[in-house]
């Protein structure tokens, strides 16, 4: 019921561009009825073209589905479609290139994601920490590197010519160079709390306000919550970020 989900969703919010986050793994079924419903947007997961290692990864899950989902995407013509990859030292680091030849190919931005250490992250991270600057020195070993990009609110972004092809990279270095001074972003959980930040364990109680019709409330917290967003001091929460929309 996803895709009936987002059109009710459209129809309350003619003005809101509707955004969907997926590992892909179901995208090859509802590419099409997500796209038809107002979905503009996808940022879709793929850490690895190795099916060995996906399976690893997502202890038993299949490679193959993940890119049948990605391609459907992108033939049903979504506005804009980005691939994320998490960048772990021993795991992928040595697949960077191969992977944006294959989201250069489908006309994708790949977004190389630096570990956070969170939830099963911060088991791992240690020994897997890979910096995005890392990867981008291998990426300018291996293709030309043409210019900088403007950078969007999360992301610093990188053209390079692959294989012929222009093809802008991004690197959310939320470790290396926080950008916590121009992020806008807002999680809302399943319980109602509002949080400013992945890294922050404070939140607002918005089910509470709403469950008595003081949507004036609302609208105040959330404000106030934007204006007061800040740098962390470098503590990292021992949460898993699934729980708030991570």
């Amino acid at each position: 019921g996803v895709d009936e989900l987002v059109r009710r969703v459209g129809e309350r919010l003619p003005h809101v561009e509707l955004a969907l986050s997926t590992n892909a793994v179901l995208l090859d079924r509802y590419a099409a009825p997500l796209r038809a419903a107002g979905i503009k947007s996808l940022n879709l997961s793929l850490d690895t073209l190795d099916p060995d290692t996906c399976r690893r990864l997502t202890r038993g899950g299949e490679l193959a589905p993940i890119l049948r989902g990605i391609e459907a995407a992108c033939a049903v013509g979504f506005p804009s479609i980005k691939i994320n990859t998490v960048l772990m030292r021993t795991v992928n680091s040595h697949e960077v290139c191969n992977l944006v030849r294959y989201a250069s190919r489908l006309n994708c931005e790949l977004r190389f994601i630096e570990l956070m250490p969170l939830g099963e992250g911060a088991k791992i991270f240690e020994a897997e920490y890979f910096t995005a600057a890392e990867a981008l020195d291998l990426l300018r070993q291996r293709f030309e590197y043409l210019t900088v990009e403007p950078p969007s609110v999360t992301a610093q972004r990188h053209r390079f010519l692959v294989d012929g092809r222009e093809t802008v990279v991004g690197t959310i270095t939320t470790v290396s160079e926080p950008f916590c001074d121009r992020c806008d972003r807002l999680r809302l959980d399943s319980h109602g709390r509002l949080y400013p930040c992945l890294r922050g364990d404070h939140s607002f109680d918005l089910l509470t306000p709403w469950r008595a019709g003081e949507v004036g409330k609302i609208r105040h917290i959330i404000r106030s919550t934007i204006g007061g967003k800040h740098t962390p001091d470098g503590y990292w929460p021992g949460r898993d970020m699934v729980l708030i929309g991570g």
